[in-house]
């Protein structure tokens, strides 16, 4: 129920995200709608706000996110739809819905898969002809909503076991987004990381907040099991807690970070482990410049030179077409 704010540069630097950040800017220009998969906290509210940034062009249209778990079944109709005065006991003026809070914009529906079947019904006429009908009320009218659904659940799986309508599924499953879990794709870690600390800093009066390297190691060994969400909470738990701006491993994961840690020391050098993180990095920024030498260079602020000689010390060369 938040404004979508600007859009970001991106979604991260992994391949996979990457890959469909490319697809939200074709999707950007059509209303279909998007069904966007993943474990929980992996960030699908995120791929929704950018593909709504895109879609906008700068203007300000509403951008409006629903947890439809959070929201009592007995309630659910009234909070999508609205409902007139009177509708119900409590009803003491009219109230629009998230439909309609939403009109112009984009209405992000997160885990749909626990809708309730009569809702399901309701969900699926609407979208099907544009049209909503407030609690209480005799007339529907037509709303203008690029709607984006989310689950962690298998909705085939639903489907298969009768908890989820089979038409419906299809309705909102016109294109597909399933999102990796951050386990899967930690070239994202560390520049998911310097971006929440970022945010830290700009909360805290602006104290520089960095990560020691043997944090950095730590990030990138631990498992990650509540993904994103769970990297920001506990950077926003470091930055609480550390006495100095540079982040240490223990205020970082405290106890929970030191078997990442003690894996990730095994049988690797400190140096040993910065030159494949390096390299892995400038793998990726020259892919993302389409191996343009001098596009790379400037985007990672350093020489062409310099960019060759790295290059030439990792044994990167651009992959044969």
């Amino acid at each position: 129920m938040e404004p979508a704010g600007e859009a970001e540069d991106g979604l991260g630097l992994s391949p996979a995200m990457q890959a469909i950040d490319r697809m939200l800017g074709r999707l950007a220009a059509s209303d279909g709608t998007v069904l966007i998969t993943g474990e929980s906290g992996v960030g699908k509210e995120q791929v929704a706000r950018r593909l709504h940034a895109l879609a906008d062009g700068g203007r300000a249209r509403p951008f409006v996110a629903v947890n439809c778990g959070a929201i009592p079944d007995t309630l659910l109709e009234a909070e999508l739809f609205g409902f007139e005065k009177g509708a119900f006991t409590g009803a003491i003026k009219e109230r629009r819905g998230y439909f309609e809070q939403a009109d112009g914009g984009t209405l992000f529906l997160d885990e749909v898969g626990d809708m309730p079947p009569a809702m399901q019904v309701k969900l699926l006429r609407a979208i099907q002809e544009r049209t909503i009908t407030r609690v209480g009320a005799e007339n529907p009218f037509k709303v203008d909503v690029r709607l984006v659904c989310a689950t962690h659940e298998d909705l085939h799986r639903l489907v298969e076991t009768g908890r989820f309508r089979e038409d419906l599924y299809y309705r909102i499953n016109v294109i597909h987004l399933p999102i990796p879990p951050l386990r899967e794709r930690r070239e994202d870690i560390l520049w998911l990381a310097r971006r929440f600390l970022a945010e830290q800093s700009d909360k805290r009066g602006g104290t520089p907040f960095a990560l020691s390297a043997t944090a950095e190691r730590g990030l990138l060994a631990h498992p990650w099991p509540g993904n994103i969400r769970e990297l920001k909470h506990a950077i926003e738990r470091a930055c609480i807690l550390s006495e100095r701006p540079q982040i240490s491993p223990e205020a970082l994961l405290g106890e929970v970070l030191q078997p990442a840690l003690s894996g990730a020391l095994d049988g690797e050098t400190l140096a040993g482990h910065l030159e494949r993180c390096e390299k892995r990095y400038l793998e990726q920024a020259l892919s993302l410049q389409q191996w343009r030498i001098g596009d790379t260079a400037e985007a990672l602020g350093i020489s062409r030179k310099t960019l060759w000689e790295k290059m030439k010390k990792h044994g990167i060369a651009e992959p044969a077409r």
